[in-house]
């Protein structure tokens, strides 16, 4: 896992053992010139809309969110780039420059590093700095996954100072070539921050009082395929053993190959990144992404999947186990599972990450029904479910939301989300989440087919097993944020108050459920006027000092 320090100005690094505050990578701190045409490697011949339309096409199939395509690279400093002796050390660097594209990502490996030595990776003016890796980043695995250095160009940097003598052996496998982008390419960004439809709802919204456990169990997913780069939202499950292991339950549909019919080689889970709270700090979405993306681990390895085709022929499940467990301070969670489907489950949520954008939360409030998906799926592999206005929209799923757990009312799993036609324009759909007792023994017999082998090792043979956490939260960390406002249904005006709001100017905000800004600007009397509005469902976001709120209103 290589320390992510795209949102920091300054980063402690230690160097051949001295400490040392840098605060630019090596190259743009001692303004060296740019790298050599001989250095600079292009990927031309297609454009981001070619790839997305191509890569995004509709089909009768389950589908995760492709955003980025996999060009082959196998770029060495042996073989590759240009070297540079400096006063203090020597340096290699390569350009990349992918024509159109909105950002690129790197994969590869890394079998030594030397000690003293780091590997950045960046804009070509240094304004992004994406990742920092030293020797430390690779004594458990050799794996290097970027993240994302936005727009159309980047540069890898090796340099190590004077008194290393040993060669650095990595090679950069794969370009990721990312063609999506933020608030559908009004930026040129590759950032999730942003993206889901206005009607999602925070996590930490009412709404998700009572699941500040559950939501610490789901993370959003970054995948990669034969040649495709994704995202979909995984789920920690707990075992009958209660050894926190930490086996992340999602959707086989999001690791098939390019003929859709198989799972991916086992080696591209390596590369997988796992990304946890990342989460609005409160129902409000916040100004910016900040730090939230900052809690990364990086690989997996496959234990079992449905072998269905993404849910054509079976429930679509698939269970990784992450490279290293989440640290205390992530406050990790290990979701329950619910095998019964004859008690009546009238209400639940779905924990998800729509759009790869920050944490939401879908609620239903009536029975899901059995049901399948694809008329080629065995019987009633499915449920189907039907989500519910609430009180700061009408939580649904989109792509990206593949493979998140569906939670019955009491918080236990019970099944994975393969896909529906649910959206912000047409809540009214129903989606499909692939039963849990299929995941556990009907989609085959061995131990690689069913859930039962990992989630039950014990054999216990119990339907219902309950959700812990490793590290238990503290009440203060559970407490949701409160947001009173009045009138509502309003006509003139309408006034908000909270005790966490002072009475200085706070940032205020007007969307409409579409996501159409109508008001933005300082408001110091905490009273707005809204008579200018049209008749409809507002929401209203506001923001002071580190303190965020949203709500729901409605203009008679």
């Amino acid at each position: 896992m290589g320390f992510n320090i795209k949102k920091f100005s300054a980063v402690a690094i230690f160097t051949a053992g001295v400490f040392c505050l840098q605060a630019q990578p090596v190259a743009i701190k001692q303004q060296l010139l740019a790298v050599g045409s001989t250095a600079t490697i292009t990927i031309s011949g297609f454009t981001s809309a070619q790839l997305d339309a191509f890569d995004n096409a509709p089909t009768n199939k389950p589908q995760p969110l492709n955003v980025g395509r996999l060009i082959d690279a196998n770029y060495t400093p042996q073989t590759s780039g240009q070297w540079q002796k400096m006063s203090n050390g020597r340096i290699w660097r390569i350009k990349v420059v992918a024509n159109d594209a909105k950002g690129i990502s790197f994969f590869g490996k890394v079998n030594h590093l030397p000690k003293g030595a780091q590997l950045n990776i960046y804009t070509t003016d240094g304004s992004q700095w994406v990742n920092a890796f030293t020797n430390k980043d690779f004594s458990q695995q050799n794996i290097l996954s970027s993240e994302i250095v936005k727009g159309q160009e980047a540069i890898i940097e090796y340099f190590e100072p004077n008194g290393v003598n040993d060669e650095p052996q990595f090679v950069i496998e794969k370009v990721g070539y990312m063609y999506r982008t933020e608030r559908n390419g009004d930026t040129p960004s590759t950032d999730a921050f942003g993206t889901s439809g206005a009607c999602n709802v925070n996590v930490k919204c009412r709404e998700g009082d009572g699941w500040a456990y559950q939501k610490n169990a789901v993370a959003r997913i970054r995948c990669l395929t034969d040649f495709t780069v994704q995202w979909c939202t995984g789920t920690l499950m707990h075992n009958t053993n209660k050894d926190f292991k930490p086996y992340m339950l999602t959707a086989m549909h999001c690791a098939l190959d390019g003929t859709g019919k198989s799972l991916i080689n086992d080696t591209l889970f390596k590369y997988w990144l796992f990304y946890f709270n990342y989460e609005s700090p409160t129902c409000a979405n916040p100004f910016s992404e900040d730090t939230l993306a900052d809690r990364v681990i990086t690989g997996s390895r496959v234990l079992a999947h449905s072998d269905d085709q993404g849910g054509e022929k079976g429930s679509d499940f698939l269970l990784v186990e992450l490279n290293q467990k989440p640290p205390q301070n992530w406050n990790p969670y290990y979701a329950g599972w619910n095998l019964d489907t004859v008690a009546q489950m009238d209400s639940g949520v779905c924990i998800h990450h729509p759009a790869w954008d920050i944490k939401k939360i879908s609620t239903y409030k009536w029975p899901p029904s059995f049901n399948a998906p694809f008329s080629t799926s065995p019987d009633n592999t499915h449920w189907e479910v039907l989500w519910s206005a609430t009180a700061n929209g009408h939580g649904i799923t989109q792509g990206g939301s593949s493979g998140a757990v569906l939670f019955d009312n009491n918080g236990y799993a019970i099944g994975t989300l393969t896909g529906g036609n649910s959206s912000c324009s047409t809540p009214g759909n129903t989606d499909f989440f692939g039963r849990m007792d299929w995941h556990f023994t009907r989609n085959g017999i061995d131990s690689t087919r069913q859930l039962k082998h990992w989630l039950d090792p014990m054999n216990t043979g119990i339907k219902k097993f309950g959700g812990e956490a490793e590290y238990p939260l503290s009440v203060e960390k559970v407490k949701p944020f409160a947001l009173e406002f009045y009138p509502n249904p309003a006509n003139e005006t309408i006034t908000f108050s909270s005790p966490y709001i002072s009475n200085t100017s706070a940032q205020v905000q007007i969307l409409n459920v579409l996501g159409q800004q109508f008001y933005s600007m300082p408001n110091s009397n905490n009273t707005i006027d809204i008579s200018a509005l049209p008749q409809g469902v507002y929401f209203i976001s506001i923001k002071q000092k580190n303190n965020y709120f949203t709500a729901k209103f409605i203009k008679q």
